[in-house]
């Protein structure tokens, strides 16, 4: 059974939440890409759109 790596303690005691405003003061700054967004106080890379994810996105804001 696989486990998420945040429920590890090992790796939790290393992750430093994040607020909402630590956030976008890093993404105006530019440390941060438009590639990641925040979850739950976590910085996420964001995963790339599959072709029908676009397809999808592009018929319906037609």
């Amino acid at each position: 059974m696989k486990s998420s790596l945040l429920e590890n303690s090992e790796i939790r005691k290393h992750i430093h939440h994040m607020t909402i405003e630590e956030y976008h003061r890093l993404g105006e700054s530019g440390i941060l890409d438009g590639n990641v967004e925040l979850l739950e106080g976590i910085v996420i890379e964001k995963m790339p759109k599959s072709p029908l994810h676009i397809y999808i996105l592009d018929s319906i804001l037609e």
